[in-house]
């Protein structure tokens, strides 16, 4: 039988973490938008209100979506 440490994440990597997958929704939302990809955009705003809806105290990653994107139309 093998024992494994199991350390937690810190606040500091979890922020990083949260940080890093909002970038990738909103860089995903970003490429499909300009290249006309109807299903990416789809796909990149579904994982935008999934990742809302699971961090309710977070401020909407589809709020930045609008706000850099939408506005700029």
């Amino acid at each position: 039988m093998s024992l494994y440490l199991v350390s937690t994440p810190s606040d500091a990597e979890i922020a990083d973490a949260q940080a890093d997958v909002r970038a990738e929704i909103v860089t995903a939302y970003s490429k499909a938008k300009s290249l006309g990809h109807r299903a990416g955009v789809a796909k990149a705003l579904l994982l935008a209100m999934n990742y809302d809806a699971a961090n309710p105290d977070e401020p909407p990653v589809m709020d930045e979506i609008h706000t850099r994107y939408d506005a700029a139309a």
